[in-house]
């Protein structure tokens, strides 16, 4: 069967902290054959926390994991799969809110820019705690939202809601683009061209939590060497990302410095943690034999406070409560009491919180069991990952008219190309113009500003949303969202509404004589009188008709209702702009201050307002 896939062969690549594992197979159906594995330790301390310190130490020993498997397998390698440590995401919570001019019904656009505005302040505030690159060296990766507020109050779900603000507590995780960097360095140097990069969590994730688990609220934890890696599903999809700077070098010097043992024989003994007696000879060359139970109790406090840091932050990025399963990875997963720990600290049972093996794996054959132990995970998860996408790494598409390069690890959509170019929040979020108050004549009046224009998304020449899906080669174009005109008024309307001419008026604004050219602004008081004498509107009165209509505040708003027949209160709904056919609550009409019936009759001058409660 392999001479039949030698030109199909998958080679997956893990460089960890201490050991590079590689595993060669092929695609059978829908599952992955294992052909071929190998494991090298580091030659050095090349690796730190899941990034290269030494690239030409990182490059011989991938270079022996690859020759190595190439003479397993009789073939040649020259692709392969690879991905960055979960240790060196960089996650940030931030709080961000937007406040409108006045009471609006929340949109999805609106939830959408502020989830944008929380990403970019996210990414301003890494790039000030690590000035390396500065925004331009992070690669967004995913963000989730842990709460969000309405008019301060914290709130499940904003859409449809009505209010004057919303907020919300967004956790961004962003990759450093020189981690991406330095492993194509590594692989362009023993000459294996990259055609699948993943992030370890996901593919970890797809080893073992497949797709239709992760509806679960779920938490994958991989103990490694030197950090623990978090990642958190729910809702279908991977939420949050988060690590511990603990693992299992925690464990092994303790062990060190407890039995006075070289770093090599402190792994030794804590793999041999499950047999009953254990024999190794410290610094001095005095040999000893010693019963597994003692060192338990020696690793005892250090495997406790691992598992207490664990659960607090799988908490934390689980906003503020326990998943309903974790599933623990990573060779450090098989430490004494590690699940006991978790399960005791999270408040589940023991049962819950179970390690996961090669033979947890979905999906893949492994008759040879050529790799087994939850060290085996993530190189399976690599192969895994890359025979699902078969796609390329990294995505190009053209934003209007400028080609954008977004990292390829998840299903891209519309809003990673926005937050991919930076574009400002603001330019998603449509808000209306201003609301201009002021008092005439001791009145106040209210003139709403307009509704502004939503953006205008498209995506290969047809409307799209920013939940639209992206694939390589589109052309996205946004067109920004517009703000409505601010409130206005002039003062020839102004005049018009006294019931006066331009030039029967005298203008007062805020106790100063002006002209009609003068602009109103929030807070004035105008006053608008008559210039024309007594006995001259007398007389004008014996010529003038009879009044036709009258003028009554609506809602802050004047409005012109003929006399006759005569009007009532439901007359009003013909004058002003108030959709009674989608109820909203109970309607409240007020004439006066008080409840109205339909049937009140209106008078020059009467004050209505009307709202849905």
């Amino acid at each position: 069967m392999l001479e039949n896939q030698k030109d199909n062969l998958i080679f997956g690549l893990d460089i960890g902290t201490r050991t590079i594992i590689g595993i060669v197979g092929y695609k059978l159906e829908n599952e992955f054959v294992l052909v071929a594995s190998e494991v090298i330790e580091h030659e050095s301390r090349a690796m730190v926390d899941g990034q290269i310190h030494d690239i030409l130490a990182v490059a011989r020993s991938a270079k022996k994991v690859k020759e190595s498997l190439e003479a397993k397998i009789g073939s040649q390698l020259k692709e392969v799969s690879i991905a960055a440590a979960g240790r060196v995401l960089k996650t940030v919570k931030v709080n961000v809110s937007q406040e409108f001019n006045e009471v609006e019904t929340i949109n999805n656009f609106m939830i959408k820019g502020l989830e944008l505005q929380g990403i970019h302040e996210a990414k301003k505030q890494i790039s000030n705690d690590d000035s390396e690159g500065g925004e331009n060296g992070y690669l967004y990766v995913g963000h989730s939202v842990i709460n969000y507020y309405l008019n301060k109050y914290a709130i499940a779900n904003l859409e449809e809601q009505r209010g004057q603000e919303i907020g919300a507590d967004i956790l961004a995780t962003f990759l450093p683009k020189v981690v991406v960097e330095s492993l194509y360095t590594v692989m362009d140097k023993i000459g294996l061209k990259v055609i699948n990069i993943t992030l370890e969590p996901i593919a970890a994730m797809n080893a073992v939590i497949p797709s239709n688990l992760r509806l679960l609220n779920l938490a994958l934890v991989d103990i490694g060497a030197g950090t623990s890696d978090i990642a958190i599903t729910q809702k279908g999809s991977v939420t949050a990302y988060g690590m511990i700077p603990l693992a299992g070098d925690e464990i092994t010097e303790k062990i060190i410095h407890t039995y006075l043992v070289d770093f090599d024989t402190g792994e030794n003994i804590k793999q041999q943690l499950s047999n009953e007696t254990i024999e190794f000879i410290d610094i001095i060359g005095i040999s000893h034999e010693i019963e597994s139970k003692h060192i338990h109790k020696v690793i005892r406090k250090n495997v406790e406070q691992i598992g207490e840091e664990i659960a607090n932050k799988i908490i934390d990025l689980n906003g503020g409560n326990s998943p309903n399963a974790v599933f623990c990875v990573g060779g450090a997963s098989q430490t004494p009491y590690i699940t006991e720990i978790l399960a005791d600290r999270l408040a589940l049972p023991i049962e819950r919180v179970s390690i996961r093996s090669s033979q947890h794996a979905t999906m893949v054959i492994d008759d040879k069991k050529e790799i087994e132990g939850p060290e085996s995970i993530t190189p399976l998860g690599i192969c895994l990952t890359t025979i699902a996408k078969k796609e390329n790494d990294y995505m190009n598409i053209m934003v209007n008219g400028k080609m954008v390069e977004l990292l390829h690890t998840k299903n891209l959509t519309v809003e990673d190309a926005v937050i991919a170019i930076g574009l400002d929040h603001k330019e998603i979020i449509s808000v209306r113009g201003k609301t201009l108050m002021f008092k005439l004549n001791g009145e106040r009046v209210r003139i709403k500003g307009e509704p502004g224009v939503q953006p205008r998304i498209l995506l290969n020449n047809e409307s799209a949303s920013l939940e639209s899906l992206i694939s390589e080669g589109d052309e996205l174009e946004i067109h920004p969202a517009q703000n409505g005109q601010d409130g206005q008024a002039d003062m020839l309307s102004l005049i018009a509404r006294c019931g006066l001419e331009k030039d029967q008026a005298n203008i007062i604004a805020n106790n100063k004589l002006v002209d009609i050219s003068y602009i109103i602004k929030n807070g004035d008081e105008i006053t608008i009188e008559s210039n024309i004498k007594k006995e001259e509107v007398k007389e004008e009165a014996k010529k003038e008709p009879e009044k036709k209509e009258i003028h009554i505040l609506v809602n802050g708003d004047v409005v012109s209702i003929p006399q006759d027949p005569e009007p009532v209160v439901i007359t009003i709904f013909d004058h002003i702009d108030f959709d009674l056919s989608t109820p909203k609550g109970n309607i409240v009409i007020k004439h006066n201050g008080q409840r109205a019936v339909y049937t009140d009759i209106l008078k020059d001058g009467d004050r209505v307002e009307v709202y849905w409660d």
